[in-house]
Order: C-alpha cells, then structure tokens, then sequence
C-alpha cells in the first residue's frame, strides 16, 4: 500500500501508493471526508484507506474566526462577521445550554462549530435543548476529542428536554463526535419545518455516543403530514427528506427506539450503528431498534448489530426500493419481559404502508438471534 510510516501508526499514503484513486466515490456529505476530516476526492476518485492522499487534517482551535465564551447562552449568526469556511469555536467548560441561529457556510466551504481547549459540557436542568442549531446550512457540528474521549462535546443532561437539535431548512449539516446522555426526549433530533419542498437534506450523523436516556436516540423527521399521503407513483412531487446517512453510532440503554426516520423521502443510509438495551421504556410501537417510517424508498439499511432490545430490531414501512442486508439482531424484547411472553417482537418486519410503483424490499444476509416471534416478518 506503501504508507508514509506504517510502523509508527502513521498510515498517510506515499506518492505513488497503488491505494490512490483506488476506492469507490460517495454522494453523502459527511463521507465526503476522511479521518483526519480533510476532503476526499482529492484526484479522480476516493483513495482506498481512512486517509487521502495529501491529507491534513481539521483547522484547529488557533484558526477560530469566533470564539463563543462559556457564560454566552444565544449565539446569532446575523451579529457576527463570518466568512464561508470559518472555524466558530465553543469555550471549554460546563455550561447551561447553548444555541445557535442563522448560520450558512457554502457546499464548498461549511462552517464549522467545534470546542476549544478540552471538552464542552452541558448540563441543562429545564426544557430547552441542551444544544441546538436554527436555521444552520452548510455545517460541521463536532465534538474534538481530547485525551481518551473521542466525543469533545458532551450533553450530560437535559432534564426535560432534547440533547441535541438541528431545525429549520437542514441543508449539508454533518454531525459527529458528540455525546448525549440524562435527556428527557431525543438524543439527536434533525427536523426540518421547512413548508415547502425538501426539508432535509444531505445531513450526516456519524461517530456520536448516546446512552441512557428517556427518548429516542437519533430521530430524523419533518413537518406537516405528508408522510402520510399516497404518492401515487411520484415521490419526487412530495419528497421531504433527500439523502440522509445515520453511520458509525453508539446508542445504548435508550427508552424509545433507538433509530428513527419519519418523512417522504429518498436516499437513507443507516449503517455500521452498534445499538444495545434499546426501547426500554415499555412504549408499545417505540421500542424498536431501527425504524423507517413509511413513504420512505431509495433506503440501505446495512451493517448494523443490535443487541437485546424492547421491541422489533428493524421495522419498515417504507414505500418500496429498500434494502435491509448485512445485519445482526440478537434477541429483540429481551429487555420486556411481558410483552416477550406474547411473541410479538420479530426480528426484521417490512410492512408496506404505501400505494407505489416502487414496492420492491429486499432483505438479504441478516443474522437473527433467538427472536420472540418471527425472524423475519412481511405483511401488507
């Protein structure tokens, strides 16, 4: 592969590397980047390995073009002087809640939001978000490890409240690194309320950590019904959501279900999750492990292990061209005694909620693990 010092952990390719242009492109934003965060597609293609070619890693704290001190509760983008590209730099230090507003960067160059110093702690005891973002296009939300945490920004409570939340028109927002625990409601919640058109899209929730909550763990959803209408054959004229990918997550010990996606749209990718003790909270129907909700087609939902839920590991309702592959679900409503008695809980259940010309649903290659009723269950 001819790394730069693969004996030292330094695993950056050498010129000349056959590893260079080697690996497949991806459309989804937040894999756009590589682990040191710069951007991929540095030649005519992705290059094979963690690192591309030429990489050197995220701006850090000394670059911040605004720093945000830990006494500041309310941050609008329309006071502040900011270019597209700009590093906006969170204090270190526990504070009460902090949120943002009006903040857009470009698709070429997003904005990125970031701790600064050592870890941002969050310790909320009303209802509002411990962190939210209004109105926010074209962002990097993320936490920057320090020392042994991998997650530099930490939800540690929000006693009546959601962790984190991103609303308003979601545009090319990338979220990772960022821990939750202690909330009332959702780990994450990414809701657009955009009236019109596409509500969400090209968001990427990578790499966080929640645990130990009431609600939801990630919760990706948009306003108004329409969900709820028969498309007729023609998604585009209602789409809300367009390319969301929830990947690389660890969501544990959550009362509701652990991954949830509701809205009309296209292009979700839920992958690589490691879900365990998930939908605890005895809530009939909101103790599942990964749920996608219906008018939902165009989805992946592979590669992920789930371990000793309330309910059923993954439940689809989607509107067609789904596939659900690759997954290990072990035990579903182990953590319910009493409604594992009635053998309700199965392993994988595809429900077609929707009138369609797209009603394929592949599920291929899952492994299911002693499931209260059936491993795989299809229904109309």
């Amino acid at each position: 592969i001819q790394f730069t010092h693969a004996a030292g952990d330094d695993y950056h390719l050498l010129s000349g590397s056959p590893a260079i242009d080697r690996g497949k492109s991806f459309t989804y934003p937040g894999l756009l980047y590589d682990m040191q965060d710069s951007l991929r597609n540095n030649g005519a293609t992705f290059d094979i390995g963690a690192l591309e070619f030429g990489s050197q890693g995220l701006v850090k704290a000394c670059d911040c073009a605004i720093t945000i001190d830990s006494a500041t509760q309310y941050v609008n983008g329309n006071n502040y002087a900011y270019q597209a590209g700009d590093t906006i730099c969170i204090e270190s230090g526990t504070r009460d809640f902090l949120h943002f507003r009006n903040f857009a960067g470009t698709a070429e160059q997003p904005l990125i939001f970031v701790n600064m110093g050592g870890n941002v702690v969050i310790d909320h005891d009303g209802n509002k978000p411990g962190l939210k973002f209004a109105n926010v296009q074209h962002a990097v939300i993320r936490g920057d490890g320090m020392s042994q945490y991998l997650q530099g920004i930490v939800i540690q409570r929000s006693a009546q409240g959601n962790g984190l939340v991103v609303n308003g028109n979601v545009e090319n927002v990338l979220i990772e690194q960022i821990e939750v625990t202690g909330v009332k409601r959702h780990g994450i919640l990414v809701r657009g309320t955009n009236q019109t058109g596409v509500q969400v899209k090209d968001v990427v929730i990578k790499r966080n950590y929640i645990h130990d909550i009431d609600g939801t763990g990630i919760l990706v959803q948009t306003s108004g019904n329409r969900h709820k209408q028969v498309h007729g054959g023609n998604p585009d004229s209602l789409k809300q959501i367009h390319n969301a990918a929830i990947c690389f997550n660890e969501i544990t010990a959550t009362g509701m279900t652990a991954i949830k996606v509701v809205g009309l749209g296209e292009k979700i990718l839920v992958a690589s999750n490691e879900l365990d003790q998930y939908g605890t909270g005895n809530q009939r129907g909101r103790d599942r492990g990964i749920e996608i909700h219906r008018g939902v087609w165009n989805s992946n939902v592979y590669g992920n292990t789930l371990t000793y839920g309330g309910g059923t590991g993954i439940f689809l309702k989607g509107a067609g061209s789904n596939k659900i592959y690759n997954n290990l679900v072990v035990e579903p409503g182990r953590t319910n005694p009493s409604t594992r008695a009635n053998r309700s809980y199965h392993g994988i259940q595809a429900k077609d909620m929707e009138t369609s010309t797209v009603q394929n649903t592949h599920i291929l290659n899952n492994t299911i693990v002693s499931p209260a009723a059936n491993g795989i269950l299809m229904t109309n």
